[in-house]
């Protein structure tokens, strides 16, 4: 089906399956003017449409006619011109033949119902408002009229005088006589003297007692912190002796916290009851280890044997250097009465502050 866009008049071709029963909205290309385009009627397509008048062509007469009463002797026939300018445009302004006036229906259309022309390459849309026609009349006018004036936000601004500048030929409003009068002060105020105040003086006699004070008794803070043994990654673990049955053991590390060496060090062990009581109290020197194999067949008699050597075992226990940590052990017969913690602590050695 030929159809010709009715403001521009320019012909497309879009094949009849494509148009719906209900008609399409189709686009112009060329002046992007959206109408809208109908299936032809049977009964008006079977109908012969009018034909357009053909020009006629001109004649030359050989000889003059003779005369008429219509016509006054002499009087030669001009050819006839083929319709230009006025009656082209005249015949333009009319419907087209094969058009025919339907009244057009607000109608909707289905989700998926094909409303585009492949050859016309054209894009209609689905519901198209009048404030959107008259949006795209207006953007068409402005394109065919050479852009049209671009607005004023467009970073201008507008003068008192009506006249357009962009922002960068504005110049900057006059500073005040009050902000010139204070930038004139900064350099008088660089060459004066400073004024002396005797809260300085006051800051600095604090500052220097302070830190006095601190370097006199921070050494016996110091001292005090460092004079004793801490106890590292202590954990228990129970095996299965042969002869006694379950013995419950504590592990740990003891580090020397004082400034020189240390030997003999000697532990506490205590399991507790969830009131903090003590369950069972067990003491031993640091140094002596015992295997796997020697808690499961060893008695009790020859572990306390071995566990109450002072110096350790190779004498590991002797001059323990400051930081230095040692390993300790505690054995304990299960106890009878269950327990949910346990502790160790330092308890002997050479020094009385143990």
């Amino acid at each position: 089906m030929i159809i010709k866009c009715p403001h521009c008049e320019t012909a497309f071709n879009i094949p009849d399956e494509k148009i719906s029963p209900r008609g399409i909205q189709a686009k112009c290309y060329k002046c992007s003017h959206i109408f809208r385009v109908r299936r032809p009627d049977p009964s008006a397509a079977s109908a012969t449409p009018p034909q357009p008048r053909p020009p006629s062509e001109p004649r030359i007469p050989a000889e003059a006619p003779a005369a008429s009463p219509t016509r006054p002797s002499g009087e030669v026939k001009r050819p006839v011109s083929p319709p230009v300018g006025e009656d082209l445009q005249a015949r333009a302004a009319g419907p087209p033949p094969f058009s025919v006036d339907l009244p057009v229906e607000e109608e909707t259309f289905e989700e998926g119902e094909d409303l585009f022309s492949e050859d016309a390459a054209t894009l209609a849309a689905n519901q198209i408002t009048p404030e959107m026609k008259a949006k795209l009349e207006r953007l068409r006018q402005e394109r065919e009229g050479g852009g049209g004036a671009r607005p004023s936000s467009d970073r201008q601004v507008r003068l008192s005088s009506g006249k357009i500048l962009p922002i960068r030929q504005v110049s900057p409003p006059p500073r005040s006589a009050k902000k010139a009068r204070r930038r004139r002060d900064y350099g008088r105020a660089a060459s004066m003297k400073p004024v002396r105040r005797p809260l300085d003086w006051l800051l600095l006699l604090l500052l220097t007692l302070l830190f006095s004070g601190g370097m006199i008794f921070g050494v016996r803070t110091v001292r005090a912190r460092y004079g004793k043994f801490e106890i590292r990654d202590l954990s228990y673990d129970i095996v299965q002796n042969r002869k006694v049955g379950e013995l419950v053991i504590l592990r740990g590390v003891a580090v020397n916290g004082w400034p020189e060496p240390m030997s003999e060090i000697r532990v506490r062990g205590e399991l507790l009851d969830p009131h903090e009581n003590p369950v069972a109290q067990q003491s031993a020197y640091c140094g002596n280890l015992f295997t796997t194999e020697e808690l499961e067949t060893w008695d009790m008699e020859r572990i306390r044997q071995h566990i109450n050597q002072a110096k350790g075992e190779a004498e590991i226990n002797t001059d323990l250097p400051p930081s230095f940590g040692i390993y300790c052990m505690v054995v304990f017969q299960k106890p009878k009465k269950g327990f949910s913690r346990y502790r160790m602590q330092v308890i002997g050695g050479p020094k009385e502050q143990f």
